[in-house]
């Protein structure tokens, strides 16, 4: 006989997980006032068609005891009612039995008194099954039958079930039973049967039946006649992934380590585990911890765990149908992992994306150069028959000292301006160069300061502000994280501009360079990422778990606040 055959409880108080309804149930009992129609529902395996048998052997039991309200399962009606051969207690199942002939026959038996037994019980098992016109031909018998006459519906999907039905019965919503009380029922089996099962391998039988008290004891008898008692051969029986596996791979996750995450994700696949049983295993773990997070108070694993379960079903809810049924939790590892690794990598930098651009913007300016200088040979080749310019012959001497006069006359009409506009115009640039050597780096990082404030163009200001700046002694190494704010500032009237307000800071010339660098565009994310308002589960740092002031502590010395990288993105 199958253990849940042979261990289906025979009484109130064997009933596990349901003592709402045990109680409700036992006190009609004993005042009497038993409804004449039940709807029971809930999951599979909950204890429905067994409350029934209760409630058919509590109305015909000849040696009732009125004290603890149970049947005594000893007199002539309990043993039919147990064995299943009680003419007055009828089960029917109408997954089988669902036609309108079936109903109207139930109708006509109705009619008739008890055989036997005192009253006649009819259970009515998935009772959503029947057809509409089923339903039609029992609501009249369900709404006044003879005063003898019980009847005991029972569904696992009752919005399946008409309300002219429901409204007809007193209804009882079975629910799952607690992990707590299938592991005590298996328990007591485990002991009677002297199986000698380890209590970590039940848990894994208790975590399979997921609330249903049949499935774990139909589970118990699987493990049971492969004769394996440990909990990893037992894991392996029943296709659940043991806990010390998906908990340590929590552990390498959090602890930012992807490379062996995967190779523990490899070793879980390697095992055979399905994609479907290890979804519902991780999610018990995740929600196991957080809850140990919670009731432990720990808000530094209540956001990391909270973090863990919500990444999970998003990337579940898109990989469970891939092809590969692994990839879900490879891909959960990996992104995870690096999460706490403190790595972005949902936007990758690009790779040689510069180079390549430079490549093909100096083979398209090659292009037209060389198209250009076809042409300016035609031209060239037009006009010599135009008369040639009278050209004036010079020593060397004289070209040096014209060329010297000229740029004296500029210097001046520079310092003097145009006398018309009556405005000076911008001071003569100065030749020499400026000496850097003396001045220490925070002085030049704060001229440097100083002159982005100085400028007047908004969108050069803002470019340069969140950039990287790198100074010595020969000058000054701007870097940018794109090359989209590479080109916006390297500008020929950008680099003028840049170039006198740095002269006269300096008093000379002073050299300054420009150049892109994409891993400064990871560091900035992860600073914005790093500001926080509320100190709460969700606003902390996974990966450290520091509260806010500790992270804006951290963080000051960067020089670099949320607004300016706001302004960076923006």
């Amino acid at each position: 006989m199958s253990l849940y055959l042979k261990y289906r409880p025979q009484k109130f108080a064997d009933l596990s997980g349901q003592d709402h309804i045990k109680k409700t149930l036992q006190k009609g009992i004993e005042l009497n006032r038993l409804a004449h129609a039940y709807l029971f529902c809930g999951p599979r395996g909950t204890g429905k068609t067994t409350s029934a048998r209760l409630i058919a052997k509590s109305l015909n039991c000849l040696n009732f005891d009125k004290e603890k309200i149970e049947p005594c399962n000893e007199c002539k009606i309990c043993k039919e009612i147990n064995e299943g051969s009680l003419v007055d207690v009828v089960e029917i199942d109408a997954a089988s039995n669902r036609g309108i002939d079936e109903i109207r026959e139930l109708r006509e038996s109705v009619k008739f008194s008890p055989y036997h037994a005192e009253n006649k019980v009819y259970i009515i098992d998935e009772v959503h099954m029947l057809t509409k016109e089923a339903f039609n031909a029992l609501l009249k018998t369900l709404e006044e039958p003879p005063t003898n006459v019980y009847f005991v519906l029972a569904t696992t999907e009752v919005h399946k079930i008409p309300d002219t039905i429901i409204s007809r019965c007193q209804r009882y919503d079975f629910k799952r039973i607690m992990d707590v009380d299938i592991l005590e029922r298996i328990g007591f089996i485990n002991e009677s049967e002297k199986f000698g099962i380890e209590e970590e391998a039940l848990k894994l039988v208790v975590r399979k039946a997921r609330g249903g008290m049949r499935d774990a004891i139909s589970l118990l008898d699987q493990v049971s006649a492969s004769g394996l008692t440990g909990k990893d051969e037992i894991s392996k029986v029943l296709g659940v992934t043991p806990e010390d596996i998906l908990v340590g791979l929590i552990e390498l996750i959090i602890s930012g380590e992807p490379m062996k995450a995967v190779e523990a994700v490899v070793n879980i696949n390697n095992s055979g585990y399905g994609a479907q049983q290890i979804n519902l295993d991780m999610v018990t773990v995740l929600r196991d911890k957080l809850q140990e997070a919670v009731f432990g108070d720990n808000v530094a694993d209540q956001s990391r765990y909270l973090f863990l379960l919500d990444s999970w079903q998003k990337v579940w809810n898109v990989f469970k149908e891939s092809a590969i049924p692994s990839l879900a939790l490879e891909i959960f590892s990996v992104k995870t992992s690096n999460h706490f690794a403190d790595i972005n990598v949902e936007m990758p930098a690009p790779i040689n994306k510069v180079v390549d651009t430079e490549v093909r913007e100096s083979t398209k300016t090659l292009e037209k150069v060389e198209k250009q200088d076809v042409v300016v040979e035609k031209v060239e080749t037009k006009k010599e028959e135009i008369k040639p310019k009278v050209k004036t012959e010079v020593t060397g001497n004289e070209d040096i000292k014209n060329i010297l006069e000229n740029e004296e006359v500029t210097l001046k009409k520079r310092e003097q301006g145009n006398p018309e506009d009556g405005k000076q115009s911008k001071k003569t640039r100065i030749s020499k160069k400026a000496d850097l050597s003396s001045m220490s780096k925070e002085n030049l990082e704060k001229i440097w300061r100083d002159v982005v404030e100085n400028i007047k163009v908004p969108v050069l200001k803002r470019t340069l502000q969140p950039t990287h700046l790198e100074v010595n002694e020969d000058g000054f190494l701007v870097k940018f994280n794109s090359n989209f704010h590479y080109k916006q500032v390297n500008k020929s009237e950008n680099i003028n501009l840049i170039g006198e307000l740095l002269e006269e800071k300096l008093n000379g010339k002073v050299d300054f360079h420009f150049e892109v660098d994409t891993s400064l565009a990871e560091g900035l994310e992860r600073k914005s990422q790093s500001k926080k308002v509320k100190h709460s589960a969700f606003d902390l740092d996974p990966s450290t778990g520091k509260p806010d002031e500790a992270m804006m502590e951290e963080e000051s010395d960067d020089g670099l606040s949320v607004d300016e990288v706001a302004g960076f993105f923006s």
